[in-house]
């Protein structure tokens, strides 16, 4: 299994389109084969921090996903608000 945790920096103005964006990808994206889980939580306490969480049965399956066309059109969208990310990968033993 695959698991990626991370977070996206948002210019805080944009946080309601991005939660549209957020809403689009996670649907069409826990439909995938191969997601195990796939959320997006908004920071309490910082309007501009998007805390990110997915697991993927390998990396092959993440790899097709990161090439759908949902990845590219919600890349578009949050880069429109200044995004950021900063994302760590932790492999299965």
């Amino acid at each position: 299994m695959l698991v990626l945790a991370g977070t996206l920096t948002i210019d805080p103005s944009g946080r309601e389109a991005v939660a549209d964006a957020v809403r689009a990808i996670t649907t069409a994206t826990r439909k995938e084969a191969g997601c195990v889980d796939y959320r997006f939580s908004f920071d309490l306490d910082d309007d501009g921090l998007v805390h990110v969480f997915e697991a993927w049965e390998d990396e092959g399956v993440w790899l097709a996903h990161m090439q759908t066309p949902h990845v590219a059109v919600f890349g578009a969208a949050v880069l429109s608000f200044g995004a950021k990310n900063l994302f760590e990968a932790f492999q299965a033993l």
